[in-house]
């Protein structure tokens, strides 16, 4: 019987990882095939410019776009692609996920309904820089590791 495979997606808007679990007593095993970093987001302007209307005189104000949440939205889209292709190839079964909370609302958006239904808990943690040895305590609760 193939052990079922839980995978740990440990993220924030710049930086993730998966984290392998197979079961009790194999601890937590890091996927280095699977290590991400978000590109750099286009450097626009955040004040708002003045526009003038085509068609009579008046003025508009236009605000630009916030660059840094459309990179973490695109980020987020990329990380939920790679999920669910891993996961419609049976790479794992159960999915949790560690990752800050802004991050983690933009991958609740990017997951569609399929990925979604493997998500068995999700921490509103930004736990990127913990180091990998001291994890296991913040998974205790929904994996034994």
């Amino acid at each position: 019987m193939k052990p079922i495979s839980t995978w740990i997606l440990v993220a924030n808007a710049r930086t993730a990882f998966v984290l392998d679990h197979q079961g009790p007593a194999h601890g937590l095993k890091p996927r280095p095939d699977l290590v991400f970093h978000a590109e750099d987001p286009r450097e626009f302007s955040d004040s708002p410019t003045v526009g003038h209307h085509r068609h009579g005189h008046g003025r508009h104000e236009f605000v630009q776009a916030d660059t840094q949440r459309h990179a973490e939205e695109d980020f987020a889209l990329q990380l939920a692609g790679t999920l669910k292709t891993k996961a419609q190839k049976g790479a794992f079964q159960r999915l949790l996920i560690a990752a800050s909370p802004h991050m983690l609302g933009s991958l609740r958006s990017a997951m569609g309904k399929e990925l979604s239904a493997l998500i068995v808990a999700e921490l509103a943690k930004d736990l990127t820089q913990v180091p990998l040895q001291d994890m296991p305590p913040h998974f205790a609760k929904h994996l034994l590791v």
